[in-house]
């Protein structure tokens, strides 16, 4: 912050020395304050121009309602690339059909083989205990 000294105050507003000095921040400072940037609008000014921004924009609602740009009547080539479109869609959702169908069965061959192989060594070990608990019975 700035100290201010005497000579501050003593220059003449006309004078040369007062034209090349600026004064100091601080004395600016409260001057910022009391500077209003506009006078408050009087309410029925405000009122009016709601008034008139609203009677624009119904205006304006009702003029690009009115002149619409119109789309042309389907022809006979926008059915038939309709038709082209849902024959790909179709095929698509076949194909895809038969892909999952062929992924089922090939999993379903693969639990079988791997229950079978499974099933085996079950049998296998419970054969195994059996002559275990052979070997071990107090007679």
């Amino acid at each position: 912050m700035e100290s201010l000294d005497s000579s501050d105050f003593t220059r003449l507003p006309g004078s040369a020395a007062a034209r090349t000095h600026r004064p100091p921040s601080s004395v600016l400072r409260p001057l910022l304050i009391y500077m209003s940037p506009e006078p408050p609008v009087p309410p029925a000014v405000q009122t009016w121009a709601a008034i008139l921004t609203t009677i624009a924009g119904a205006a304006g609602l009702l003029l690009k309602k009115r002149f619409k740009r119109k789309q042309p009547p389907a022809t006979k080539t926008d059915h038939q690339d309709l038709n082209t479109i849902r024959d790909r869609v179709t095929a698509g959702y076949l194909a895809l059909g038969e892909k999952m169908e062929a992924n089922h069965k090939e999993v379903v061959t693969a639990i079988a083989q791997h229950s079978t192989a499974i099933e085996q060594r079950l049998d296998a070990l419970e054969s195994t205990v059996a002559r275990l608990d052979e070997r071990t019975k107090k007679s």
